[in-house]
């Protein structure tokens, strides 16, 4: 089955078989230096000071769905600008044309680290050892916890000994530390899962999830 555009139709719990998660890439809130902000607090009653006078970068679907969730729960009227791609949205960031703009650790880890930007908090429901000393947003709006997750998956009705063998051997590989030094670098919190089911049901929660943070921002698809 295909849709208008010619793309594939497929379930993402029926049309692929959990294996392994392997960890998850958190997101930070970010603003450009010369915004008169400190941290998360200060940055709500700013946007409340001034409304729609803010504006944010949205290059990818978790930077819009987090952003939008924020303005919804915060009770902030922000300006969305979308852009192709993470590091123009930086750039654009840095040099003062948007104020606000929440990053993955990947593309922005740098920049943070650089203080090119002021690092406010991250999206994760609790502090990420990747940056030490930055709060998440929850502790300033309560019940946000938004984050990206990879994971590997197999084709649909993959036999059960087949799932076990590759989740041992991918387990065993994302237990070398050099594999772990080299994803951290990447902006990656490795966390897999104990099991292939463990993981089927983290997607299951993750798509409720995602699902219901699209639907009360209201996000429609394109």
């Amino acid at each position: 089955m295909s849709n208008k555009a010619g793309l594939p139709h497929y379930d993402p719990i029926k049309g692929f078989t959990p294996i392994t998660l392997v960890g998850e890439l958190p997101f930070a809130v970010v603003v450009n230096n010369k915004l008169p902000v400190k941290n998360m607090k200060e940055f709500v009653d700013y946007a409340k000071a001034n409304p729609r006078k803010l504006s944010y970068g949205t290059p990818n679907s978790t930077s819009l769905v987090a952003s939008e969730t924020i303005k919804r729960l915060a009770g902030i009227d922000l300006l969305s600008v979308p852009y192709k791609s993470s590091p123009q949205a930086m750039t654009d960031l840095i040099g003062g044309q948007i104020d606000f703009y929440i990053v993955d650790f990947g593309s922005g880890m740098a920049m943070m680290k650089a203080d090119k930007v002021k690092t406010l908090a991250v999206t994760t429901k609790t502090a990420s050892n990747l940056l030490p000393g930055v709060p998440p947003v929850a502790q300033t709006i309560n019940g946000f916890d938004l984050t990206s997750w990879n994971g590997i998956f197999g084709p649909a009705n993959l036999p059960t000994a087949i799932v076990d063998q590759l989740n041992t051997e991918i387990l065993a590989v994302l237990a070398d530390k050099e594999v772990q030094k080299q994803l951290t670098q990447q902006g990656f919190q490795v966390g897999p899962s104990a099991s292939p089911r463990e993981f089927a049901e983290y997607v299951e929660r993750q798509l409720v999830h995602w699902r219901t943070l699209i639907k009360q921002a209201g996000i429609q698809p394109e």
